[in-house]
């Protein structure tokens, strides 16, 4: 098996074993998060797809915030309520 064909068929393991970037958005709006943040992508290289277009394909079927994160990203959650 050539490296290039080899290389096709991890990919496509990969793709298989992830939600799609269009499904996400519906998956958080069942789970009622506020906000979505998209975490590892694929495909991996760096300015492939931008920020921007990542949020809005992964914020289909999803009311609240939709962030496409990148290394460094924090994010201050509220204390839960009883503690």
């Amino acid at each position: 098996m050539g490296a290039a064909r080899l290389a096709g068929a991890a990919l496509d393991r990969m793709a298989g074993l992830h939600t799609d970037v269009t499904q996400v958005g519906g998956v958080a709006e069942q789970a009622g998060v506020g906000e979505l943040i998209l975490t590892h992508y694929l495909p991996a290289e760096p300015g492939a797809v931008s920020e921007r277009d990542w949020a809005e394909r992964a914020g289909l079927g999803f009311s609240g915030r939709t962030t496409a994160g990148r290394d460094g990203l924090r994010r201050t959650l509220p204390r839960a309520q009883g503690r």
